[in-house]
């Protein structure tokens, strides 16, 4: 099996935990609106093909997309 990690994200909560200690980068909810405004990560599952699948990694913040 392989898997891939995503920028995809459970809930922006859970992006909020992922960046949670980014100082001096500013505060987890400043980091995650850059990068949402940036188009670095998103929230909500990503699509994937049929042969694929969808796990939840992370500590359950973030999605990958398992094969095979």
């Amino acid at each position: 099996m392989t898997r891939y990690g995503t920028p995809y994200f459970v809930s922006r909560a859970a992006a909020e935990r992922y960046y949670g200690d980014c100082e001096p980068h500013g505060t987890a909810a400043e980091v995650v609106a850059r990068k949402l405004k940036a188009r670095e990560i998103y929230i909500g599952p990503p699509k994937t093909e049929p042969h694929q699948r969808l796990a939840i990694i992370d500590n359950g913040t973030r999605y990958a997309i398992e094969e095979g």
